[in-house]
């Protein structure tokens, strides 16, 4: 096939002056859109996160590559220097590709930049939300960048009334080369979750459909 990407996907124009922001997805280049594969050719500077695979950088042809963190639980720049970064880069004419690992209005606090350019936790803290309630749903429970908190999720789980011996998983760097996953219990994944040295992005997954893990690859739940 010779078709160009901009003929595949008939790209926007990435225009001086402008910042666009942009996910990475779960982590492999495989898994970029065709719009942000193009965009990483394209940007004159690219300002990503700790969650961006050097996989997916590597598509960067010419781009200047600026580190600004934002890694739960890690020193990174603050937000609001990072806005302030995006603003200035855009006023010199540049084409600025603001870059987040996965989806950057979930969690990427994209909403935040996206406003100020124009003109993962729940609110904080796994205590901000009713876990009693979800615990009485009886259906999976999925969980997106919680794992410092996880000991704190799973005891207020329990407190909700799930079973302790409720089947969790926990997938950290998913698609990557440095992709783990562990299996555990409500009562155990906490201390699974540091013998293992299971670290951010993780996803964790709570319920009975946990098991179903093992049936689908050929083995008993």
């Amino acid at each position: 096939m010779n078709e160009s990407i901009e003929t595949i996907v008939a790209a926007p124009v990435f225009e001086p002056g402008h910042v666009w922001l942009a996910g990475a997805g779960p982590g492999h280049p495989r898994y970029l859109t065709l719009e942000v594969a193009d965009a990483l050719r394209k940007a004159d500077v690219i300002v990503h996160d700790a969650l961006v695979s050097e996989g997916v950088l590597s598509r960067a042809k010419t781009a200047e590559l600026i580190f600004v963190g934002k890694r739960g639980g890690k020193p990174s720049v603050a937000q609001d220097d990072i806005t302030g970064l995006l603003i200035e880069l855009a006023r010199k004419g540049r084409r600025v590709l603001r870059l987040k690992g996965g989806d950057p209005f979930v969690f990427g606090r994209g909403g935040e930049e996206a406003e100020a350019l124009a003109t993962g936790h729940a609110a904080g803290s796994p205590g901000d939300l009713d876990w009693k309630a979800l615990a009485k749903t009886g259906e999976p429970i999925v969980v997106y960048m919680g794992v410092s908190t996880i000991g704190t999720i799973a005891r207020l789980l329990i407190e909700g009334g799930l079973s302790a011996e409720t089947p969790v998983a926990v997938l950290m760097a998913a698609t990557t080369p440095d992709e783990r996953s562990l299996t555990a219990t409500l009562a155990t994944v906490e201390a699974e979750v540091v013998r293992q040295k299971i670290a951010a992005p993780a996803l964790i997954v709570i319920g009975r459909i946990v098991s179903m893990q093992a049936v689908l690859s050929g083995g008993r739940p």
